[in-house]
C-alpha cells in the first residue's frame, strides 16, 4: 500500500510540475500579444504630407525637425549606401531629419555617399568624430555626438546595417513617441539567409522577453536598433557613459534608468526594423559572448529578462525527472517480470495486477507528458506568429 501511495505522490508531483511549467510558458506572453494585435488593429491611419509641407522640403534645413533618425557608422560605406535612401524616403506627415554621425577611417567612402545624397535630400545632415578623439570604441562616441547634434526632441537610434520594414516605419514610431514617455523600444527583426530558425527564434524570445517586463512596469533591456528617446532625459542621464567602456549595449544600458511607466512599445508592423544576424562564425561567437556579458551586467542591475524562461526550464526538467520515476514504478508494480526481478533484487515491492481502473492513472501522466512535450514548439510558435504574421 505504500508503494502504491508513493507512486500517486509522484504522478500528482509530476502534473503539478507540468501545470505550472505549461503556464509559464502559455500566459507569459499574453498581454504582449494583445498589445500587438491592439496596435495592429486600433492605429491611428497613416495621414499623408500635405502640400504645404511637401513644398516646405528644400527648406528642410531651416524647419526645426519633429524626429531626428540618428546612424552611427563605422567603415559602413557598404551598408549606407545602400540603406541610407530607404531611412530618408519616409513618407511622414512632419519633418524629420537624418543624421549620419561617422567614425570610419580615411578609406572609408560614407562622407562621400552622404554629400552625394544631401544634393536630393536637404534634410540629410553629416558630423564625424575627429581621428585624435577615437579613442576606446569611435562608434560609440559618434553615436554620442550624433544624439547632441540631433534638432529634433525625439531621437530615434538606428544601425547602418537595418533598414526599415515599411515606408511608414517612422510615422508609426512617432505615434508612440507622446508627452507622457522618455523610451519607445521598437521591435528588431533578426533576418539571415543561412540561419537556422532557432537563431532567429532567440533574438524573438530575448526582446520578447524584455517587452514582456516592461509592460509589467519592470525594468527590462532593449537592442541597440530602432529605440526612440527623449534627447533632454537621454543627455540627463548621460547618454551612453555606462556602456562607453563596451562595444555594444549603448540602448540597453541607457534605457534601464529610465522609469517603467514612462517606457513605450511600438508593436505595430510598419514600426519594425529588419537587421541582419551576422553570417560568419566568429562574428557569431562575438555576438554570444557579448551577448552574455550584456546580460551579466544588466543582471547586477537586478534586471534578468529570461528568469521567467529559466524557471520554466527547471520546471520542465523536474516534470520529466518525475514522469520517469512514475512510469519505472508503475511498470515495476505491474510487469509481473519486472516486480520479480525487483523483489529478488533490491527490495520487495507489492504486485499490482493491471486492471481496467489503472487506464485513467497511466493516461493522465501520459497526457500531461505529451502537454509538456509540445508546450516548448506552441510558445515559440505563439512568438513567431506575433512578429512575423504581418510581414509577409
Amino acid at each position: 500500500m505504500l508503494q502504491i501511495i508513493i507512486s500517486v505522490v509522484f504522478s500528482l508531483l509530476f502534473i503539478g510540475c507540468a501545470l505550472v511549467y505549461g503556464l509559464c510558458r502559455t500566459w507569459s506572453f499574453r498581454k504582449l500579444a494583445r498589445l500587438a494585435r491592439h496596435q495592429r488593429d486600433e492605429a491611428l491611419p497613416f495621414v499623408a504630407p500635405t502640400a504645404g509641407i511637401a513644398d516646405a522640403q528644400p527648406s528642410a534645413r531651416a524647419t526645426r525637425p519633429e524626429v531626428s533618425i540618428v546612424l552611427a557608422t563605422e567603415n559602413d560605406d557598404w551598408w549606407v549606401e545602400r540603406h541610407l535612401p530607404l531611412w530618408l524616403q519616409q513618407e511622414m506627415s512632419f519633418p524629420f531629419e537624418v543624421v549620419v554621425a561617422d567614425a570610419s577611417d580615411a578609406e572609408d567612402e560614407t562622407r562621400n555617399i552622404v554629400q552625394r545624397l544631401q544634393n536630393d535630400y536637404p534634410n540629410l545632415r553629416f558630423t564625424f568624430v575627429p581621428l585624435t578623439h577615437r579613442n576606446l570604441y569611435p562608434r560609440k562616441l559618434a553615436l554620442t555626438l550624433g544624439v547632441r547634434s540631433a534638432r529634433a526632441p525625439w531621437v530615434v537610434v538606428v544601425t547602418p546595417h537595418s533598414l526599415p520594414a515599411s515606408p511608414q516605419w517612422l510615422e508609426r514610431m512617432k505615434q508612440q513617441c507622446t508627452e507622457d514617455r522618455d523610451v519607445v523600444v521598437g521591435y528588431v527583426a533578426p533576418t539571415s539567409d543561412w540561419a537556422q530558425p532557432s537563431t532567429q527564434l532567440k533574438s524573438m524570445e530575448w526582446q520578447a522577453s524584455n517587452f514582456r517586463l516592461w509592460l509589467k512596469n519592470r525594468p527590462a533591456s532593449c537592442e541597440a536598433c530602432n529605440v526612440a528617446l527623449r534627447k533632454t532625459w537621454a543627455v540627463e542621464q548621460g547618454l551612453f557613459t555606462d556602456s562607453l567602456n563596451l562595444p555594444y549595449g549603448e540602448c540597453a544600458l541607457l534605457t534601464s534608468h529610465s522609469s517603467t511607466d514612462r517606457v513605450a512599445l511600438a508593436l505595430h508592423p510598419d514600426s519594425f526594423v529588419q537587421q541582419p544576424l551576422p553570417d560568419e562564425p566568429m562574428a557569431k561567437d562575438s555576438l554570444q559572448r557579448e551577448q552574455l556579458t550584456l546580460r551579466r551586467r544588466l543582471a547586477q542591475r537586478g534586471i534578468h529578462p529570461l528568469r521567467s524562461q529559466k524557471i520554466a526550464t527547471t520546471f520542465l526538467y523536474v516534470s520529466i525527472a518525475l514522469f520517469v520515476v512514475v512510469i519505472t514504478l508503475r511498470m515495476l508494480q505491474s510487469w509481473e517480470d519486472a516486480n520479480i526481478w525487483f523483489n529478488q533484487t533490491i527490495f520487495p515491492l507489492p504486485f499490482l495486477p493491471y486492471d481496467y481502473w489503472q487506464i485513467l492513472w497511466d493516461a493522465l501522466p501520459l497526457l500531461f507528458f505529451l502537454l509538456v512535450i509540445i508546450q516548448p514548439y506552441h510558445s515559440r510558435r505563439r512568438i513567431r506568429r506575433m512578429f512575423t504574421e504581418d510581414l509577409d
